[in-house]
């Protein structure tokens, strides 16, 4: 039997716990710069290998992909909000440049920003 991750302990009804949430909010606020592992662990006040062992068993996913991932979704609410371009929109959320950001939107959904955008308005 698997023990609990220790920042899960405890909680139940599917809440985080405060130290995941606050790794989480760190994430959502800096979601436009580059986010080092090391910061992330950092915020967690563990070192950067047990977070991320930690941080996979609780959200399922390493913190790369769960960053990633918050960043397409991040990336899917400015093309429906916005008239920024895609361009803008791409730095705002923290890919280095717009083609990493359709090639991560497209994995994402199966369609590209420009179409994901054309359908919503």
């Amino acid at each position: 039997m698997r023990a609990e991750p220790i920042w899960n302990a405890g909680h139940r009804y599917g809440q985080p716990c405060p130290l995941l949430r606050r790794v989480e909010e760190f994430i959502d606020v800096h979601l436009g710069e580059t986010i080092s592992l090391k910061a992330l662990a950092e915020v967690a006040g563990l070192s950067p290998s047990h977070f991320a062992r930690l941080f996979r068993q609780s959200k399922g996913v390493s913190p790369g992909n769960y960053l990633l991932r918050r960043r397409v979704e991040r990336t899917m609410a400015l093309l429906i909000g916005t008239n920024l371009s895609l361009a803008e929109i791409a730095l705002a959320v923290g890919f280095s440049d717009q083609s990493h950001c359709s090639r991560s939107f497209r994995k994402h959904f199966g369609i590209c920003p420009r179409e994901y955008r054309r359908s919503r308005h």
